[in-house]
């Protein structure tokens, strides 16, 4: 009937409207994710410096962000990426330091060991099947940010130079900001007559993320 044809055509209609919406919906999940492996593969390339960040929490106070420009190799780099960027539920959010030693000392430096999984629990595993990075030699410098090839996925920052000696591991980045209210933030720890704190449990990191990359 000519209602019938009415309605078919109204609906035909209907239908050729979502059709359009779905393909307009598909065509933008496709940019997002072109663009999203177009920056991850940037932030892999051999000459990639990203920047990631880390939010820092002392005592359930928030005390800033500090910024590291990761210098490491593809493969280190991978890991610190997915762990600032939580991917696979594995995360830098909400570890906790492990200690901090020379406390307001030459060599002054903050060790984490785990990240947080998806379940809660610690971890120091790598998540990766490669075979990373090796030691090389390297000067404790203020600033510096290294790890173990063999380890684990703990990093220590170091706070404070000591000149006089040399230390082998492996060269993650350097704190490019933030590096004041680190040392800060330590100086607020109860250290022992050995200048150390093994009890810095409640200082986390409260958020991470990648900030920025550069190429050089």
């Amino acid at each position: 009937t000519e209602n019938d044809g009415n309605i078919n055509s109204v609906n035909g209609s209907e239908v050729d409207a979502k059709i359009e919406t779905l393909k307009e919906h598909i065509k933008n999940i496709e940019e997002k994710y072109e663009h999203q492996f177009g920056v991850w593969e940037g932030l892999l390339k051999v000459d990639a410096k990203p920047v990631v960040y880390l939010d820092l929490e002392l005592g359930g106070k928030p005390c800033g962000r500090i910024r590291i420009m990761l210098t490491c190799g593809p493969k280190r780099r991978e890991e610190m990426l997915r762990l600032c960027l939580g991917q696979g539920g594995n995360t830098w959010k909400g570890a906790p330091f492990a200690w901090a030693s020379e406390i307001g000392q030459p060599g002054e430096n903050l060790q984490i060991w785990a990240y947080m999984t998806s379940s809660g629990e610690k971890d120091s595993e790598f998540l990766g099947q490669h075979e990373l990075e090796g030691n090389t030699c390297f000067k404790l410098v203020e600033g510096t940010v290294t790890g173990s090839s063999s380890s684990g996925h703990g990093f220590n920052i170091c706070t404070r130079t000591e000149p006089s000696k040399t230390y082998m591991g492996n060269v993650l980045g350097r704190v490019v900001s933030g590096l004041d209210l680190l040392r800060e933030a330590i100086s607020l720890l109860e250290a022992n007559e050995n200048h150390t704190c093994y009890d810095a449990d409640h200082f986390i990191i409260s958020e991470a993320g990648v900030e920025a990359m550069k190429i050089i």
